[in-house]
């Protein structure tokens, strides 16, 4: 994929090691999935590219939620979780590149970030959970930020 765009409405700024793609979770039952990204309640979420919302979703507790925004010309879902309820638009919406497609939701514990997902193919949930095996199709989301990054420096 090429001309990406930031997701979330701050500079861009690189992930702690906790919040990459990769590190344990659950006392180390689990692997995180995707990368979070730093960002104040409310902040605008934007599609990192044209596609159609797919699905939205519970998150973690009553104040979060996914949206899924899928790229049928490169066949991949970019995960958008914890978004704030009622802050998107319904399942079937065209988005574009750079639209503001969600804000940013609070946890249960009052922390608040983007956390970004990228799956290859059309992902309907649940998605598989990364307990021993990455699941073959869930893919770094760093591969796309480094890249956005790159190009706006």
């Amino acid at each position: 994929m090429h001309d990406l765009v930031w997701p979330i409405d701050r500079k861009p700024k690189m992930w702690t090691k906790l919040g990459s793609f990769g590190a344990n979770r659950s006392n180390g039952t689990r692997k995180h999935q995707g990368i979070d990204l730093a960002a104040p309640k409310s902040c605008s979420v934007y599609s990192m590219c044209d596609g159609i919302i797919t699905y939205d979703q519970g998150w973690s507790g009553p104040n979060t939620k996914a949206v899924l925004v899928y790229n049928e010309e490169f066949d991949i879902t970019f995960v958008y979780g914890a978004v704030a309820p009622k802050s998107y638009p319904k399942r079937g919406t065209v988005v574009k590149k750079g639209e503001k497609i969600a804000e940013i939701g609070v946890y249960p514990k009052g922390s608040t970030m983007l956390h970004l997902e990228v799956w290859k193919g059309k992902l309907k949930p649940p998605r598989t959970i990364w307990r021993k095996d990455k699941p073959e199709n869930n893919i770094d989301p760093a591969d796309y930020l480094l890249k956005i990054l790159s190009t706006t420096l």
